[in-house]
């Protein structure tokens, strides 16, 4: 086997993995430090929310 046919095998073995990773990643659930980025960024919009809509209804 040449060492070009060798790296092409390589290469198509290393993509199979890496399209499974990615696929069992994206499936997996968030992380608890992800989940509670996510609810302050909401908690942080509602909170601003809130406080536009009190300065409109002044």
């Amino acid at each position: 086997m040449s060492h070009a046919v060798a790296e092409r095998l390589a290469l198509d073995e290393f993509d199979n993995y890496e399209q499974t990773r990615r696929k069992i990643e994206a499936a997996r659930p968030t992380s608890d430090f992800d989940r509670l980025v996510e609810r302050t960024k909401r908690l942080e919009l509602d909170a601003t929310t809130k406080s536009e809509n009190t300065k409109k209804s002044s």
